[in-house]
């Protein structure tokens, strides 16, 4: 520098070398020689930034002349603060050109170290760089990344490990494989990537790739944050091209940590460039190592879940971190992957042909890296992949949704209604979360069967700070039904949310739209959010949810509490034969403090049907508010009349010390639904009450089948008692339980192992069914005992054994057990089944599907089935070939 570059430009904050018309004049000149300059200072807060750690700076500086001699004279500063006047003095001394800063740090001894801190943050230097402090010293060698590691998320830096292939500097950046660790440099200093809207700023980091650094320099270097930390654009095109270009480089290395581990490690950040090393290796006939040895990337290719599909590559794979998804595969998906590795020679018998199946790509990963939700919600079509699923694959994969909707298509996967319209240069982060029920981005997702409810689209509003007409296009892109959603008010408010709830608390289930709104709900609003009912009224017209006419404002409103939601906004839960159950009416009663016949008359003001007045009691003494405990009335979710469970019944008579029949008798006459009859319930005796305190007569409804069986027969263990007498003592508690009365004798640990394999499928056929021998086996594998010992006890419980040949019993092989422990035998056999068990121990369909039949279980007709299944195969193009079933 000379003497007007350190007064006019260096202790200038604001002023940039860069935009004095010298340097542009000279800058001019040299492009004319092809020479460019690449400047990478960016803000222009020269000196001043320096005293955030020092408290005194010396610059030595000497300014190169153009011609390459004759240079300046060289010039000497000192600077004691940033609002201190400096002295510029002429140095008389030949040294080279160019300028020294040193800083004379504020903490002293407690002060950083510069070789720690440059460790950290500079990666790739330009010239050979020395920093140096007390005894520490550390070289960089000119485009050259030596290993390091991050100290952590509160200082973040350089992350690199084990070998590395450094690719050729060129005109706009550096890769450098490596075997863990990666990221991002500008101009060889470390960055964080840019955060997508939406995303979590905590991992800034995991969005670098991983397995290289990536340093940006010249005209792809970006636009950075003013303390250079962050990257403020999407350089991903950049990134991915650099990648790309560097891949031969990689191959012609082949380094040893080029393995299918690492091969998806980087498609979790960079899937199109793992793509590319995959298409590359495939066309250059390089296997891919793995835990197993070698794979071939022309047949095979890197399916993620090979590992957890393939009994053989599991075993290999333990203790290794590998990036595996256990998602329930389509059959079809598990039919291309057992062809891959097997052969066509895996349909032997069933069908014929030469076809090739199309490798796996590494970003396979990333679709299907994601839970069985993300791919079939519930409001999607059956078999589908959701909107959701595409918009967060999208993202992931840093491609377009119309590039993963078709992928998955080619992956023989629907997409759930209509497909994306064309391919999307418009991809949001938050893309996922206004498809997502809870706006969290996770399954399930909004349904597709029903159009879009107003409560979505504004509370996605206040969730992501986009304008509802936008959330709207979006929706719409993805073939979403936004009818009712598409009219909502400019301004829309906190109130607009908990409005649209359907049951007023802000979160789904939410009124469909233009859903009538009633009184009840509209006063019962008006108490929650302290408005006038005429103002929710008319709120709910701005929101296109019609009203009744005329909205009176009765006097016991300010009385309203919460524990009365269900009567204001689920009227269809507390009837009982077109009216308000009585019961219902003397639950509102106690929790609104008032006579029973009041509360039928205010409930009868909402437009509620009400019984007589005369079938309603006209009050409530303190013996009978004994017997309705707040507590239990405000937890209770009864549908129609009040449920009284035995272990209501017991929880009653130990607070108040009445009588089991006076409670019955009382609540009887309220018409609650008492469980227990008032004869069953003075045959109670002490096994009964350790059945209530067991959780088993609670009131719940056990509508699934197997809860209930299991249930039953583990407390006939527990209790030491016959399954037939329990089962009798909990119907007299008003449980409904299965007879099973042939089982009159306590359960061992085998009858028990019998009675509950397979989703307890045994216990729940008759007695003197014929149980499938594959049941008895995976009892006795189960109970430790011998598949002979597990038949003799099946007889002895009422139950006979079905075989498929003779008679042997004991002759599973191991080929047959590890099949046996595969099978989901709660359900029938599936030819999915098949397929999955024969991927497993990659064995001929037809040899799986007779072993099973050996079993005592049916199977499906394979020959019938495998053509549609084919169908959906993902097969090479360019080798058609046929597979065709036989005759």
């Amino acid at each position: 520098m000379g003497q007007s570059e350190l007064r006019e430009v260096f202790s200038q904050a604001g002023a940039k070398f860069t935009d004095r018309p010298e340097y542009l004049e000279e800058r001019a000149d040299w492009a004319t020689k092809d020479v460019h300059l690449y400047p990478n200072s960016r803000f222009g807060i020269g000196v001043l930034s320096y005293f955030m750690l020092a408290d005194e700076i010396e610059v030595v500086t000497r300014r190169m002349s153009r011609r390459g001699h004759e240079h300046a004279p060289t010039l000497k500063v000192m600077i004691a603060g940033p609002g201190h006047l400096f002295r510029i003095e002429e140095e008389h001394d030949d040294r080279p050109t160019g300028t020294t800063v040193t800083l004379y740090l504020r903490d002293g001894e407690n002060a950083p170290s510069c070789v720690e801190v440059l460790r950290r943050l500079l990666g790739i230097a330009e010239f050979e760089t020395t920093a140096e402090h007390e005894d520490f010293t550390h070289t960089w060698r000119p485009f050259g990344l030596r290993q390091r590691s991050s100290p952590g998320p509160r200082s973040p830096g350089i992350d690199v490990s084990g070998g590395l292939v450094h690719s050729t500097p060129g005109d706009n950046g550096q890769v450098v494989w490596c075997a863990g660790g990666g990221g991002l440099l500008v101009d060889g200093i470390h960055a964080a990537p840019p955060i997508p809207r939406g995303a979590d700023p905590a991992s800034a980091d995991s969005l670098a790739p991983m397995g290289a650094v990536v340093n940006l320099t010249r005209n792809w270097s970006p636009q950075l944050t003013v303390d250079r930390a962050s990257v403020l654009e999407d350089v991903s095109p950049r990134v991915e091209r650099l990648l790309t270009d560097a891949i031969p480089v990689l191959l012609e290395a082949m380094p040893t940590f080029l393995t299918r581990l690492w091969l998806l490690n980087l498609a979790g950040t960079v899937p199109s460039v793992a793509d590319a090393i995959a298409a590359v290796m495939a066309d250059w006939n390089i296997p891919l190592p793995t835990t197993d040895g070698l794979t071939d990337m022309a047949s095979i290719g890197c399916f993620p879940s090979d590992t957890v599909l393939i009994h053989r590559l599991s075993l290999r794979a333990r203790g290794v971190d590998e990036p595996m998804s256990g998602r329930r595969f389509p059959e079809h998906i598990l039919l291309w992957r057992l062809i891959a590795h097997c052969g066509t020679r895996v349909l032997d018998g069933l069908a014929t042909g030469t076809r090739t199946p199309a490798p796996a790509r590494p970003s396979d990963s990333v679709l299907f890296d994601l839970d069985q939700g993300d791919f079939l919600d519930e409001g999607s079509l059956p078999g589908a992949v959701a909107p959701r699923t595409l918009a967060r694959v999208a993202m992931s994969a840093g491609k377009s949704v119309g590039a993963v909707a078709h992928r998955y298509r080619t992956l023989g996967y629907r997409i759930a209604g209509a497909d994306p319209a064309g391919d999307d240069t418009t991809r949001q982060a938050t893309d996922p979360i206004i498809l997502s029920r809870d706006l969290d981005g996770l399954a399930p997702g909004i349904d597709q069967r029903h159009p879009v409810p107003p409560g979505h689209v504004i509370s996605a509003h206040f969730h992501t700070g986009i304008k509802p007409d936008l959330i709207v296009d979006r929706l719409r892109w993805y073939a979403f039904d936004v009818s009712g959603s598409s009219d909502l008010p400019k301004r829309l408010s906190d109130h607009d949310v908990t409005l649209a709830g359907a049951l007023l608390d802000g979160l789904p289930p939410w009124l469909p739209p233009a859903e009538p709104v009633d009184l009840g709900r509209i006063l019962f609003a008006a108490h929650l959010l302290e408005l006038s009912p005429a103002e929710v009224a008319r709120r709910y017209d701005d929101l296109n949810f019609p009203t009744p006419p005329g909205v009176p404002v009765p006097d016991w409103l300010p009385q309203v509490v919460p524990a009365l939601r269900r009567i204001f906004l689920r009227l269809d839960e507390i009837q009982d034969g077109g009216t308000v159950a009585l019961s219902q009416i003397v639950r509102t009663a106690v929790l609104w403090g008032v006579p029973p016949r009041e509360a039928a008359r205010r409930i009868g003001e909402l437009g509620r049907p009400v019984p007589d007045e005369e079938v309603v009691p006209p009050a409530l003494d303190g013996a009978d508010l004994e017997l309705l405990p707040r507590d239990w009335l405000e937890a209770d979710m009864s549908v129609g009349r009040v449920t009284v469970s035995a272990a209501t019944l017991f929880f009653i008579a130990d607070r108040t010390g009445r009588d089991l029949t006076d409670i019955v008798e009382r609540l009887t006459e309220w018409a609650f639904d008492v469980r227990v009859s008032t004869e069953d319930v003075n045959r109670l005796d002490n096994l009964d009450r350790r059945l209530v305190d067991m959780g088993l007569a609670t009131g719940r409804n056990h509508s699934e089948d197997d809860r209930l069986v299991h249930s039953l027969l583990e407390t006939a263990r527990q209790v030491g008692r016959p399954v037939s007498e329990v089962s009798r003592r909990l119907r007299r508690l008003g449980v409904p339980t299965p007879g099973l009365a042939h089982l009159t004798e306590p359960l061992s640990q085998l009858d028990f192992r019998l009675l509950t394999v397979a989703g307890h499928a045994v216990a729940k056929l008759p007695p003197g069914s014929r149980v499938p021998v594959a049941l008895v086996a995976a009892a006795a594998d189960l109970a430790g005992e011998t598949v002979a010992a597990a038949t003799t006890r099946l007889v002895a419980l009422g139950y006979s054994v079905a075989f498929a040949g003779d008679d042997h019993v004991d002759g599973f092989d191991s080929d047959d057990l590890h099949i046996l422990r595969a099978l989901e035998l709660e359900r029938p056999v599936s030819v999915r089944d098949v397929i999955r068990i024969a991927l497993r121990y990659e064995m001929k369909l037809i040899d799986v599907a007779r072993r099973i039949e050996g079993m005592g279980l049916s199977v499906p007709d394979l020959a019938a089935a495998l053509p549609a299944v084919l169908e959906l195969v993902p097969w090479q193009e360019e080798h058609p070939g046929t597979v065709n079933p036989t005759a």
